[in-house]
């Protein structure tokens, strides 16, 4: 799960899911990192483009 996401901190979001509370941590991932990346991207000229964005 993840797909190359990558969390605030810049590890991966890719983790086993074994419990809810791993399913929980890999959504609030994979949800920090859309909302991070996409709004760095829509205002370019006042955040600069994360490096953990790319990828």
């Amino acid at each position: 799960m993840g797909g190359g996401a990558r969390g605030p901190l810049g590890a991966t979001c890719e983790a086993d899911v074994a419990t809810i509370v791993d399913l929980i941590d890999s959504v609030r991932c994979i949800s920090d990192f859309e909302v991070g990346c996409m709004d760095a991207a829509q205002i370019p000229w006042v955040l600069a483009y994360p490096r953990r964005c790319n990828g």
